[in-house]
């Protein structure tokens, strides 16, 4: 078995049902299960839509595996109301190619999301649309 290698950090938001994920890579599939132990945790508690600010520092690619987890990942938490996701990156490397994955990840998924290059304009936008989309009725046809 091998070490996790990559680090995510899963935080709460000064603002309901927005959570904060910084990641710092590159990162294997045992640090996504790692990452993925931390997510469903913190989201237990939210009731209703929720977004999240994904922050990439540094390396940010992963191995076939990682990614594969991570897809899964995405599917379980939209199954648990993740609607929103907003992307900035610091000091990425490869951000073209993690910008094409993200959006095949999210658009699989019909998760919309935005990237951003100020942590303030994502929040702003996470929190305006989270709020919306909770005040708009939920149609039971999924």
């Amino acid at each position: 078995m091998f070490i996790a290698h990559g680090n995510f950090q899963v935080k709460d938001s000064d603002h309901p049902n927005i959570i904060i994920v910084e990641a710092t890579g590159p990162f294997n599939i045992q640090a996504v299960h790692v990452y993925r132990q931390q997510v469903l945790e913190k989201i237990a508690n939210i009731n209703g839509y929720w977004g999240q600010l994904n922050i990439a520092n540094q390396n940010c690619l992963y191995t076939p595996e990682a990614a594969q987890e991570l897809q899964n990942l995405i599917v379980l938490k939209k199954e648990q109301g993740l609607r929103f996701a907003a992307i900035l990156f610091k000091d990425c490397l490869c951000k073209t190619l993690i910008e094409e994955k993200i959006k095949m990840f999210y658009d699989r998924n019909n998760i919309i999301y935005k990237i951003f290059s100020d942590q303030n304009d994502a929040i702003h936008w996470l929190t305006t649309s989270v709020n919306q989309a909770n005040k708009t009725p939920q149609s039971t046809c999924a």
